[in-house]
């Protein structure tokens, strides 16, 4: 894949972190399917729970990211 576009690697990082930090993370993801607005139950969360700041609509889990994840 590098190869095709005709470049390399320059850094890498790793991260160590523990795994509950990173199921609360994606557990309380939430995002407005419509805008994409992206909220956080607990770090970022929408003025009345469960609901978009512009439009008022429900936010929703990213159950197919919380899938791929938490395997």
């Amino acid at each position: 894949m590098l190869a095709e576009a005709n470049t390399t690697v320059e850094a890498v990082i790793n991260f160590n972190v523990p795994d509950e930090v990173l199921v609360e993370r994606i557990s309380g993801h939430r995002v407005h399917s419509a805008s994409g607005r992206s909220y956080h139950v607990k770090f970022a969360p929408p003025k009345v729970a469960g609901k978009d700041d512009m439009t008022g609509e429900p936010s929703s889990k990213q159950f197919r990211l919380r899938r791929k994840f938490l395997k």
